[in-house]
């Protein structure tokens, strides 16, 4: 799944201006069955910013409409590594 929809804020509130300091992509891997309430899948790399990156990624089903759409609610924790 690739998705380029929403940008990255600095809290969660939907007023919230866009954050200009972080630019990139995240990649996820895992199973995401949709009828369970909350999923933790793998944050495994990306791009820019975020290339290498490591961490969890909870989805939360937000909305659903049959196999038209779907919305997720996704809250990433991100590992903080450093390489040497």
């Amino acid at each position: 799944m690739v998705i380029f929809d929403d940008p990255i804020t600095l809290d969660n509130n939907l007023h919230s201006p866009p954050s200009t300091e972080h630019v990139g992509t995240l990649n996820f891997a895992g199973a995401d069955p949709l009828m369970n309430k909350t999923r933790d899948i793998s944050v495994i790399g990306g791009t820019g910013d975020f290339f290498m990156a490591r961490g969890i990624a909870t989805l939360m089903t937000d909305a659903f409409e049959g196999d038209v759409y779907f919305r997720l609610r996704v809250d990433i924790k991100l590992y903080e590594c450093w390489s040497i």
